[in-house]
């Protein structure tokens, strides 16, 4: 049996950029509905029941 060897540096290149593109993802995602609940909670707020 060969040793096993680790990542090649290519690898690890795609690695963390997959990690770095999901972790935009859910960066964009969060941002989004954050914004989203404050806009909410501003028109409640402010008395405005026509957006729900």
């Amino acid at each position: 049996m060969a040793p096993t060897r680790g990542a090649s540096a290519v690898e690890w290149v795609i690695i963390t950029a997959i990690i770095a593109g999901v972790a935009l993802g859910l960066a964009t995602l969060i941002k989004t509905l954050v914004e989203q609940k404050q806009v909410d909670i501003q028109n409640s707020l402010n008395g405005d029941s026509a957006r729900t």
